[in-house]
């Protein structure tokens, strides 16, 4: 994903992250990290993961998902559902230069077929699926390994 590091680099990129969940507040303390203009993209300012993203990061790093789709953003990380994926992030397909998704893109092949923008869509293989995460947690409960 070369696109995805020169994103990266560019100091001025700006990133958005569709969900309030766990693995989208990692992806957002990251990208902070490396000093990027980045916002959390919800729907539902009730929900527990909104309340905890909005108490760790603050409100100013929340967009409301309806009023970010008439903002243009240089990468787009979709961290819902899988049975969401291709729905939430059609609206940004031309205002985003790279969409990418967490695996799986989508549950219905037929949806995944007749999505148009394949291009500039990628879809990310967090760590948390490699084979060999269950058994390295394996070995640090039985001490063999320090984490």
């Amino acid at each position: 994903m070369k696109f995805g590091r020169l994103i990266l680099k560019n100091k001025n990129a700006k990133i958005f992250i569709i969900g309030t969940g766990n693995m989208s507040r990692n992806y957002y303390r990251h990208i902070k990290f490396l000093e990027k203009e980045c916002y959390l993209l919800f729907r539902d300012k009730e929900s527990v993961n909104y309340k905890k993203a909005k108490e760790e990061f603050g409100e100013s790093s929340l967009l409301n998902i309806s009023k970010s789709r008439k903002m243009k953003c240089d990468l787009l990380l979709s961290c819902v559902g899988p049975e969401n994926h291709i729905k939430s992030i059609k609206p940004f397909v031309n205002s985003t230069t790279i969409l990418a998704v967490e695996k799986p893109a989508s549950l219905d092949i037929e949806e995944l077929s007749t999505f148009k923008n394949k291009k500039n869509t990628f879809v990310l293989m967090n760590r948390r699926y490699y084979y060999w995460v269950s058994k390295v947690y394996e070995l640090i409960k039985q001490r063999k390994v320090n984490p």
